[in-house]
């Protein structure tokens, strides 16, 4: 008996048809990711939010403002029909709660977005 070991055969590379799964091979046409440049989405609230400025690119904290709105507008008007027209339809004017918010990056002034309250 011949008790010889024999050898394992050669190892052989398997090949796929791409090589790098993540590109095709070259002299095929390759399609580039569209680059989003749109505003990226930001929570926003009544009170400053922690954010990337698309602008400037850097992590601020939103500069909030009060402006006055629809929603402050329809209160007084409402105020005016129900027979507050002695100043008493302006005091919408004077809560921060019935008025739209805006934010602003603090860096560059860019306006981040609105909150409104209609």
């Amino acid at each position: 008996m011949n008790t010889a070991a024999t050898a394992p055969p050669p190892y052989e590379e398997k090949t796929t048809p791409y090589p790098n799964q993540n590109a095709p091979p070259t002299g095929y046409p390759t399609q580039q990711q569209p680059l989003f440049v749109g505003t990226p989405m930001v929570y926003l609230s009544e009170y400053p939010v922690q954010c990337v400025c698309p602008r400037c690119g850097a992590h601020i904290v939103t500069r909030a403002e009060k402006t006055t709105g629809l929603f402050t507008w329809l209160l007084c008007g409402g105020l005016v029909v129900f027979g507050c027209v002695l100043g008493c339809c302006l005091i919408p004017f004077c809560i921060d709660s019935a008025k739209d918010t805006v934010h602003y990056c603090p860096n560059c002034s860019y306006v981040l977005g609105a909150k409104r309250m209609i």
